[in-house]
């Protein structure tokens, strides 16, 4: 209650993941509209607005769980629920409560509103100036706005981060509260512990600690040769394909688990510097599930055509695992995070007991080069960012994350 209860205008809470922060914005988003005292305009109504980066986002976290409150707990004070515009209206002169996307349209469709209270929600991943430029122009005018601004931190180049140094240069009008998971009593501490056994150590101060740290340039720190074996087991209990589209560099892997443990197998990439035909594409998807008895394909989600392609080409030569041809999971910062995980507790290994004449044909330790390699983007003042470099190799690293990400976690489109 210390955050919420805190006095200051604009309060920043940068917690660790499973802290609290949904249940908090809930609760201090129907309190602070049902506690509004006053009448509210006619021409220009106060509204209290929970806002993530994309709507997507905010329907799935913050929608929902409001709705059911609304049409069970808080019945008797909702006037109605407007299912399309993501909108409670509450009897008597209190603000509705709206919810959208700050990223959309780049803020356009929080203009013109004027804010009595707003939930600024995963604020590490708003697009810089939509608060300054759009959200404090619509307190402004609002006698009594309060802003929460929350997230988990990434690194140092960010939205969050920023705000949450502005306690320091006005600390009459900005607090700033930082809560690791273990200050939630409700979490077990085996669970905690459990994660730091879990998560590479750096990965988990900044998930679990709420610790703001610079990033390395590399994103698969904790790859070595110990990631590297020169075996195949036996059998495998499943069997996976992921799949990037493109159309120079398109590409597939398999991976297989034994026990637990994640085996790269084999994978195909055009090498050829020019546009691959749909014909040489599904020939190399359909030779690798196949050989391996693909038990289900997880692709890139953007070409949803793409995937029914495949879908049918697996009907038609009786192949499974590409009749189970699926979006996969395409949140690229926890994908990374999820695969570097498994490379960390050693659940993914690279094998180079494969050979193969396929032209384009990349091996386990091919694979494993790539991973090495891979790296984040700098920015001209020399700060490393959390996102990918551009121009890099990364299309079999891509075919790596979706393949894996749906099966080894509860990700799920």
């Amino acid at each position: 209650m210390r955050v919420f209860n805190d006095p200051h205008r604009i309060r920043t809470l940068v917690a660790g993941r499973r802290f609290g922060k949904t249940r908090l914005a809930t609760y201090e988003l129907l309190v602070r509209t049902l506690s509004f005292q006053g009448k509210t305009s006619l021409e220009s109504p106060e509204v209290v607005l929970g806002v993530l980066p994309t709507l997507q986002q905010a329907k799935k976290v913050l929608w929902q769980p409001l709705v059911n409150l609304a049409e069970t707990e808080l019945f008797h004070v909702v006037k109605n629920i407007n299912k399309s515009e993501y909108r409670i209206d509450f009897k008597g002169s209190k603000p509705s409560i709206i919810v959208s996307g700050a990223n959309d349209q780049n803020g356009d469709r929080l203009r013109g509103l004027r804010v009595y209270f707003i939930l600024c929600d995963e604020y590490q991943d708003w697009k810089p100036g939509i608060f300054e430029t759009v959200v404090l122009p619509a307190m402004s005018d609002t006698k009594g706005s309060r802003a929460l601004i929350t997230g988990t931190p990434k690194g140092k180049k960010n939205t969050l981060y920023e705000m949450f140094q502005m306690c320091e240069k006005l600390p009459y009008e900005y607090a700033s509260f930082n809560m690791p998971t273990s200050t939630n009593p409700t979490i077990p501490r085996a669970e905690i512990q459990a994660a730091r056994l879990r998560l590479p150590p750096k990965l988990f101060r900044q998930e679990y600690e709420a610790s703001f740290l610079s990033f390395d340039n590399q994103f698969y720190t904790e790859l070595s040769e110990e990631n590297l074996v020169n075996y195949v087991p036996n059998s495998f209990d499943l069997v996976v394909m992921g799949c990037d589209w493109g159309d120079i560099n398109p590409a597939v892997v398999v991976i297989g688990r034994n026990n637990g443990v994640w085996y790269y197998l084999e994978g195909w990439q055009n090498n050829t510097g020019q546009v691959v035909p749909e014909p040489t594409f599904d020939s190399q998807a359909l030779r690798l599930a196949s050989r391996w008895n693909v038990h289900i394909t997880y692709c890139d989600p953007s070409r949803p055509a793409s995937i029914l392609r495949m879908r049918t080409m697996g009907a038609q030569n009786s192949v499974r695992g590409l009749q189970q041809t699926v979006a996969g999971f395409n949140a690229i910062a926890e994908g990374i995070n999820q695969v570097h995980s498994l490379i960390y507790q050693r659940k993914l290994l690279f094998t180079t007991a494969i050979t193969s004449n396929a032209k384009g044909y990349v091996s386990g330790k091919d694979a494993y080069e790539l991973m090495m390699s891979y790296h984040r983007k700098t920015a001209k003042d020399g700060t490393i960012l959390d996102i990918p470099a551009e121009g890099q190799n990364d299309h079999i690293i891509d075919a790596i994350r979706y393949a894996l990400a749906v099966p080894t976690g509860t990700n799920t489109q």
